[in-house]
């Protein structure tokens, strides 16, 4: 008696069709293990930005403000401005260490950024970073229009 086997064709479907559930699979898989955690809707941002002030002085402008640093401190904290053109362009940067920033968590500090002035500055944006990388801010100024334009 001889026996029969059976296609290879015969199985091709159900081998494409577990090939495309292993492929959907590790997909969904990685596409979850890739985003990453959100901060609770409740935390509290680690600088509150309490004042901001510039001033153009011949071909640079100053960039001045007031903030409160909160949670876990990884001094030096520094304040980067950035300035832009007209069309969003990046015209200057520059940097600066939060006064006291080690010694006044929970408190006030200030900081000032000179920045050479290259062009024609529209606006400037602020943001705070540590060694650990980029810090959360709010702006808790009372009057926030047309604050970061350069006049």
């Amino acid at each position: 008696m001889t026996r029969q086997l059976p296609n290879p064709l015969d199985w091709a479907p159900v081998a494409r069709g577990a090939a495309a559930l292993l492929i959907a699979a590790g997909v969904m898989w990685f596409a979850g293990a890739s985003i990453p955690d959100r901060p609770s809707a409740v935390a509290r941002p680690s600088v509150e930005l309490l004042s901001l002030r510039h001033a153009r002085d011949g071909a640079s402008l100053t960039v001045t403000g007031t903030v409160r640093v909160h949670g876990p401190s990884h001094a030096p904290v520094s304040a980067v401005v950035t300035a832009l053109d007209a069309h969003g362009a990046v015209v200057a940067r520059g940097r600066s260490v939060l006064d006291d920033a080690a010694l006044d968590v929970d408190r006030e500090s200030s900081f000032q950024v000179a920045l050479p002035a290259q062009g024609a500055v529209e606006r400037y944006v602020v943001r705070f970073e540590d060694p650990a990388g980029l810090r959360t801010h709010v702006d808790l100024r009372r009057t926030t229009a047309d604050a970061a334009r350069p006049q």
